[in-house]
């Protein structure tokens, strides 16, 4: 009985051996290739990403220590709004507006509510320093679809180094955040053209629908999203007219886009 039940057993478990060695079997071929140019993996992008996040707080450390972090008289302004927001004589959106745009001053209002924080300029801090981290993974992304992994390395490094990037993640500028914001429209944009060209409409309509929030928040940060919103409609515009099949297919959700 034991024996047959083990048999049993044993035999169940070919299928799911034979699949686990199936799937190992795909992994082995799928190797990482130093001398092919294709779309980066996420396996690929995490070290770049982590990387990011040690040069972020390095500059962070070096900033804070010496009193950089509002050298700028705008990443002053840009925090004394966001507080105002909910801590002044008329609090409420009321406080947005005027000579910049909202989207900035929203994202470091949950940072700005420790006081200790808006005033040493930290608040504005936290939100670049991710924004950076996210650039940077974007810029390596977007290289990987021009370049081989060892030059796609030396773009994103040429980007992560830079003194005045690194300088500008620990203030409340909006430099960081609209960066982001480009280099991940950006890489969008080529997946949603590759996309089409591949006639792939569900691939299409998930970067349809993702470009849409990247251009609103584009649109909300700096009045160069306008333009760049408009240069990315034109191109998905073009791409699908020239794909008249998955064009039938996605045409709402290119409505939705620059009605965003």
């Amino acid at each position: 009985m034991r024996g047959s039940k083990s048999s049993r057993t044993s035999r169940l478990d070919k299928p799911a051996a034979s699949a686990f060695a199936a799937r190992a079997a795909d992994s082995a071929d799928a190797k990482f290739d130093p001398e092919e140019v294709r779309p980066a993996t996420r396996q690929e992008t995490f070290p770049v990403a982590l990387a990011a996040v040690l040069l972020s707080f390095i500059a962070l450390l070096l900033s804070y220590s010496r009193g950089y972090l509002l050298l700028y008289g705008d990443a002053v302004a840009h925090l004394g709004i966001a507080r105002r927001i909910l801590d002044s004589r008329n609090p409420g959106l009321v406080q947005l507006g005027g000579v910049w745009l909202p989207l900035p001053h929203l994202l470091m209002l949950p940072f700005v509510q420790k006081v200790e924080w808006w005033q040493n300029g930290l608040a504005g801090a936290w939100p670049s320093l991710i924004c950076y981290i996210a650039s940077v993974a974007g810029i390596y992304r977007l290289a990987r679809w021009l370049m081989i992994p060892r030059w796609a390395l030396a773009a994103t490094a040429l980007y992560a180094l830079n003194p005045n990037l690194l300088y500008l993640s620990t203030t409340a500028m909006t430099e960081p955040l609209f960066l982001m914001l480009l280099i991940w429209t950006t890489l969008l944009t080529v997946e949603c053209v590759a996309a089409i060209r591949g006639s792939r409409p569900s691939a299409v309509s998930r970067r349809l629908l993702l470009l849409a929030i990247f251009i609103l928040a584009s649109v909300f940060t700096r009045y160069d999203g306008w333009i760049l919103g408009a240069a990315v409609w034109c191109v998905v515009t073009f791409s699908l007219a020239r794909n008249r099949e998955v064009w039938r297919k996605v045409a709402p959700l290119l409505l939705f886009s620059p009605c965003s």
